[in-house]
């Protein structure tokens, strides 16, 4: 039960401030969301190349994030929320994982 609650409060609270708190996309972020965008609707990242192992524009990237991240452009459209989503929700099993 204690498990259900940590989860949910993390959960509230990460949503809450998924859009609102940070409007803007650091160059970071967009660096994920645009592989992970390209990876969903082409099957390659951003420099066409198809199962990557590092990608980014201004410096290499995990592909796991991008490749965890693309799910949610399939069935989402390009946005900040929706770029964020993935993130959001990994980060709010990490408390329940770890209790």
């Amino acid at each position: 039960m204690t498990e259900i609650i940590l989860f949910l409060i993390s959960f509230l609270t990460r949503f809450v401030f998924l859009y609102f708190g940070y409007p803007s996309v650091t160059h970071d972020e967009a660096d994920y969301f645009i592989n992970s965008y390209l990876l969903a609707k082409t099957g390659s990242d951003i420099y066409n190349q198809k199962f990557f192992l590092t990608s980014g524009i201004l410096n290499a990237t995990s592909s796991i994030p991008v490749y965890l991240g693309s799910l949610v452009y399939l069935f989402f459209e390009k946005s900040v929320i929706s770029g964020r989503l993935p993130y959001a929700i990994m980060n709010s099993l990490i408390p329940v994982l770890f209790t």
